[in-house]
């Protein structure tokens, strides 16, 4: 993600997504690469399911308010 590699990281992040579906972690970096290549919709919506999911998180909040 940092190097801007999109592609590779969310073809990583769906393998581990299958795996393991609520992992935080991959859900929040697969609504990063989603919001950088113009998938802000998809984003969105993933975030406000791990706000449903994850309330009192700062991360999880804060995300959701750069993509408002």
């Amino acid at each position: 993600l940092q190097a801007g590699e999109y592609a590779a990281a969310e073809a990583l992040l769906t393998r581990v997504l299958a795996l393991d579906e609520a992992d935080r972690d991959a859900q929040i970096n697969m609504a990063v690469v989603e919001a950088s290549t113009g998938r802000t919709d998809t984003a969105r919506q993933r975030i406000n399911r791990l706000v449903a999911r994850f309330p009192e998180d700062e991360t999880i909040a804060a995300m959701r308010r750069q993509l408002n």
